[in-house]
């Protein structure tokens, strides 16, 4: 039977189509098992058009776009994938590759159909319609979240800092799809905080952690392994002494009061020697009775903006510790290294160009600590887990709301964090010295 040349000609392209599977793109899938194949992008862009339509900023044609997403890539079947980030000879003749994959690729059809594909395909490239700007914004959208899932190994096996990722994509989908953007913002600044190395584990120490791995400023992260930010080392002894042992630390800053160390005793020096200053930020613990009718934000804001007011000085010179010469590895810690402890890292991280919702994702990482040391004051402390019980939430609280209300108020006022260490007498020394133990090009 013959086979009419108009149906002869579709199915050589919807055949040749199949190869698109076997081009493997440089993103990983969200699990991070292997890399995506072309193929699934545009299946995923061609349900992206569809589910993000309601989303988009201008009124889009949604078969179009979907249409435009399931063709924009077919070039690739000859033209293979260039990497979005190459600025080498592939990225230099990709125009060239494509425009001649077009024309084999769309020829193969009946000619109707090959010119509805081929507008469709031109339409994208130019990106002057509402429904290529959507679709490219789209297009950026799918691999960058894709990197985040997956923990950015393609970004980090290349090299690919933040602010190329925001460079590269922020201009296509913010414009778009503002709402998305912000989402897809907000992913990028919190996936150091899930990093594995950040949570050094213990048995009887909860919130011991790594404060490297953030973006900071000029495109620098903060060093890993060279300062950390901890609950109560007087707990400190058998297995997880070994662990802090092998972190080589120099220097332990206490911001607890005078009160707690005589009470609960204080980092174990006998053991690890260490240099050790003792700053309490504030003179005696606050009183709960004190405080009944303020709600946990409102209390927590009030006891950040107290412990500034008190303890500014202290805070400047623990700064001034960290910094000095020989001083790092470091770790800085309170009781349950949610509030002096909070507050000082946003201090540090602040003065040194970590993003603010960096510096508050870090913060939010206590409530994980508190439930860790709960559970464990359960099983191992009665007397512990007994006081826990009677404490008002607001006193084991993390909100990130709050420091960012109080992080918010020291910007406002002073210009920057940094500006603000720099009033309350940090040395510029010092957070030059910071800037050059701690940050570091990723």
């Amino acid at each position: 039977m013959q086979v009419p040349d108009d149906v002869a000609a579709t199915l050589s392209f919807f055949m040749e189509l199949d190869r698109l599977k076997s081009v493997e793109r440089r993103n990983r899938l969200a699990d991070g098992s292997r890399r995506e194949n072309t193929a699934e992008h545009s299946w995923h862009l061609g349900m992206a058009a569809l589910v993000f339509a309601g989303h988009a900023t201008e009124a889009i044609d949604v078969g179009r776009s979907v249409a435009m997403a399931l063709t924009h890539d077919i070039v690739e079947i000859d033209a293979g994938d260039t990497f979005a980030y190459d600025t080498g000879v592939d990225a230099a003749s990709k125009e060239a590759r494509e425009q001649a994959a077009a024309d084999r690729l769309f020829g193969l059809l009946p000619t109707e159909t090959g010119a509805y594909l081929r507008e469709l395909w031109d339409e994208y490239e130019r990106g002057d319609t509402p429904e290529a700007r959507y679709v490219m914004a789209i297009d950026r959208m799918a691999p960058m979240l894709l990197n985040i899932a997956e923990g950015g190994t393609t970004w980090r096996e290349h090299g690919i800092t933040r602010d190329r990722v925001i460079d590269r994509n922020g201009p296509h989908i913010e414009p778009a799809l503002p709402g998305v953007w912000q989402h897809a913002l907000a992913r990028l600044d919190a996936m150091p905080i899930t990093d594995p190395r950040r949570l050094v584990a213990m048995t009887a120490i909860h919130n011991f952690r790594d404060i490297g791995g953030y973006p900071a400023r000029d495109g620098m992260v903060t060093r890993w392994r060279t300062l950390f930010r901890a609950d109560g080392l007087y707990r400190l002894d058998g297995d997880d002494l070994e662990v802090v042992r092998a972190l080589g630390l120099r220097t332990v800053v206490d911001l607890r009061s005078q009160g707690e160390l005589d009470q609960r005793g204080t980092f174990p020096r006998h053991e690890i020697d260490v240099n050790f200053a003792h700053l309490p930020v504030i003179d005696t613990t606050w009183q709960a009775d004190e405080h009944l009718t303020k709600s946990d934000h409102e209390f927590l804001v009030w006891a950040y903006r107290d412990m500034l007011e008190i303890g500014a000085e202290r805070f400047a010179r623990a700064i001034d510790e960290l910094a000095a010469p020989g001083a790092l590895p470091g770790v800085f810690h309170c009781a349950a290294g949610k509030d002096r402890t909070g507050v000082l890292a946003m201090l540090i991280l602040g003065a040194l160009g970590v993003p603010r919702s960096v510096v508050l994702a870090d913060y939010a990482l206590t409530a994980d600590g508190i439930e860790r040391m709960r559970a464990w004051a359960m099983e191992e402390n009665p007397e512990m887990a007994s006081r826990m019980v009677e404490t008002p939430s607001a006193f084991m609280a993390a909100l990130p709301d709050a420091m960012g209300e109080v992080l918010d108020g020291l910007t406002a006022q002073h210009g920057s964090i940094e500006q603000y260490v720099l009033h309350i007498g940090a040395d510029p020394a010092s957070i030059r010295s910071l800037a050059d133990q701690l940050l570091v090009t990723p």
